[in-house]
């Protein structure tokens, strides 16, 4: 999710510049939360979607089963953007930027290109081979994941936001007590504006008559005054509270200040509960090591979302927010894989993160924190609106950066140490 940035400042050019502004605090706490419940969620697809297609004789690493569904929903999401925007904002931001970027993932994909151009799976196959396999593994998601971005966009014509607040919602004639308190608002915001409209209508007559020109009466029809009574931007008093897209119904008022502090209380405590039970249970660590993890990488990406707009980003061609999180989250996942991996022998001989807790933190690092920090759906849906040689070039600095991050971090220890050891003996490592 690319944030507003609302305000501007003069650059040194003379041209103006758009300043990171934050959304204000409840509305900050309301997505904090719901970026944090919908991270785990997230998470737990990847990890499920990931178990159930790991199998031997598999020809494709199974996280582009992840890919592929992340993408999907990011499409669906962004065709329905101002459907949910209108019911709660911070929603928008949890769909795309929590669920979606935490079921797909930069980091993780990359990784694994690189083992396949290094055979670190022991096919004792030629280099050549090796290639081939990396370079499947790398057009094989790209197409996966642009696909099915394009397949959700086309899937929302068919099941669009709206529908599913028609079907989801109230009955039809069943009054809720927000909808009367909106109409009530309503009609007095309507009442004010004829009001003010007949009173500037009189003292336009009363100027005209008393300097002897004609009379001409220009009011507001009835019917368009109401449209201007839906459209205008109201940004303070009953108005702000009395706004309705309309598509289907809005948070206003109070009712979203008590869902802002709602929504954060629901992250925390889910957050709580996954640390809870990655204290407790201790059979479920490398999920729950993951778990705990994800909301802090999840987050901090939103946060670099906010370089994207910066007038750097359009001057290099990259969207640098995107581009920060998903080498950032491949620097730690290369070395939350070597402290899994390396040694020649399995066990406390290689090294690395030799016990049970151990392994399973530096698991949940590379698929929690790592994992929500990159993101292909984002990543993928920057290509698709950039297009021609500007998503070629990006698409091409993001991945050799990853490869050549991958190189610099795991080459030297599985080249020197071996890649064999450490957490291998004590669970089954991908």
């Amino acid at each position: 999710m690319v944030p507003s940035t609302g305000r501007k400042q003069a650059g040194s050019d003379g041209s103006s510049a758009p300043l990171i502004v934050l959304p204000p605090l409840s509305r900050h706490l309301s997505i904090l939360g719901l970026l944090t419940f919908s991270s785990l969620w997230g998470t737990l697809a990847r990890l499920g979607l990931v178990a159930i297609n790991t199998y031997p004789g598999q020809s494709i690493a199974p996280v582009i089963w992840a890919q592929g569904l992340g993408c999907f929903i990011m499409g669906w999401a962004m065709s329905n953007k101002k459907s949910i925007d209108d019911l709660y904002p911070p929603l928008y931001t949890a769909i795309t930027t929590g669920l979606c970027g935490c079921i797909t993932t930069f980091s993780v994909w990359v990784l694994e290109c690189f083992r396949a151009y290094g055979d670190q799976y022991h096919h004792g196959r030629s280099g050549f081979y090796n290639a081939m396999d990396g370079l499947t593994q790398t057009i094989a998601t790209l197409a996966v994941s642009l696909a099915c971005l394009s397949a959700g966009h086309h899937f929302a014509e068919f099941l669009p936001f709206s529908l599913l607040l028609r079907v989801l919602g109230p009955r039809r004639g069943a009054h809720t007590s927000s909808e009367v308190q909106l109409d009530t608002v309503r009609q007095n915001a309507s009442t004010e504006f004829r009001s003010a409209e007949a009173s500037s209508g009189t003292q336009t007559q009363d100027r005209n008559a008393s300097s002897g020109q004609p009379q001409e009466h220009k009011g507001v029809p009835e019917q368009e005054s109401e449209d201007v009574l839906r459209e205008a931007p109201f940004t303070h008093g009953a108005s702000a509270r009395a706004f309705e897209s309309r598509e289907g119904p809005r948070v206003v008022g109070d009712q979203s200040r008590v869902l802002d502090f709602s929504c954060f209380v629901l992250g925390l405590a889910f957050w709580v509960g996954s640390a809870l039970l990655c204290a407790f249970y201790a059979p479920w660590r490398r999920i729950t090591f993951s778990l705990v993890m994800s909301p802090p990488g999840c987050v901090l990406r939103w946060y670099l979302s906010f370089l994207n707009p910066l007038p750097a980003s359009r001057s290099s061609k990259l969207s640098l927010g995107t581009l920060a999180a998903n080498l950032v989250a491949t620097l730690f996942v290369g070395a939350a894989f070597v402290l899994q991996h390396v040694g020649r022998a399995a066990g406390s001989a290689g090294g690395g993160a030799y016990s049970m807790t151990g392994c399973a933190a530096a698991y949940g690092l590379e698929e929690g924190f790592c994992g929500c920090l990159s993101t292909i759906s984002t990543f993928a849906a920057e290509l698709r609106a950039a297009k021609g040689r500007s998503a070629v070039w990006y698409a091409a600095v993001s991945y050799i950066a990853g490869i050549a991050i991958c190189v610099l971090i795991i080459g030297s220890p599985w080249w020197s140490l071996g890649m064999d050891g450490s957490c291998v003996g004590l669970y089954p490592v991908g």
